[in-house]
């Protein structure tokens, strides 16, 4: 058989294999990450208010921790219904040359703006493969951007207890990342974005008492 798939990674046809020289659907070109854990340098032992008074305790024992995650968007998966027959899956649509793919802009707004071009891709006729790439390099989800911080306060009771306080906070600058567009071309929503990919900001607090 001549025909192989048409979803996501796998190939539409054995006799137009020049479709499948693509990036991987998931390519991830730009990642960065970073977490740490920083014991402030306050409190007995410590190089500030080292003296063994209630404040030297107030402020001494604080730990603060952090992870930032930041990274650039999957490309997006585009999809058609078949037009081929005794082929019951989905195949690509026809790319047009010459139109940009997507909204590059950062003034973006999901209500007003279709993150992909639908001037760019259209349903192929009857009896034929679409012509679109397996995936681009510049038709990507949005990227992705992340920080979350927490503060350790451990207080020494006595020498049997241990007082451990915790606050947590997730996505602490309240960051809007947009999930991926609807990519399927018969869609009337093609090339929107409805969802998002990450949750608002969202805090927690911790005690324990350890013995």
């Amino acid at each position: 058989a001549d025909i192989l798939a048409g979803l996501g990674p796998a190939g539409q046809t054995f006799y137009n294999r020049g479709l499948e020289k693509a990036i991987s659907t998931n390519d991830v070109p730009h990642s960065f990450a970073v977490s740490y854990v920083l014991e402030l340098p306050f409190g007995p032992g410590r190089r500030f208010l080292n003296s063994r008074g209630g404040l030297a305790r107030l402020v001494g024992g604080w730990t603060l921790t952090g992870i930032h995650q930041y990274s650039a968007g999957t490309p997006v998966v585009l999809t058609s219904s078949t037009t081929v027959p005794l082929f019951n899956n989905t195949l690509r649509p026809d790319g047009i040359a010459g139109v940009p793919l997507g909204f590059d802009d950062n003034s973006f707004d999901p209500a007003a703006n279709r993150w992909i071009n639908p001037d760019a891709f259209r349903v192929p006729s009857g009896f034929r493969f679409g012509t679109a790439a397996r995936s681009y390099t510049n038709l990507r989800a949005p990227n992705f951007l992340n920080e979350s911080f927490g503060l350790i306060k451990r207080t020494n009771v006595t020498e049997r207890l241990l007082l451990t306080f915790r606050a947590e906070f997730f996505n602490v600058f309240n960051r809007v990342v947009f999930d991926s567009p609807q990519g399927n071309v018969n869609n009337p929503n093609f090339g929107r974005i409805s969802s998002q990919a990450n949750t608002p900001r969202q805090g927690q607090l911790a005690l324990r008492l350890e013995f």
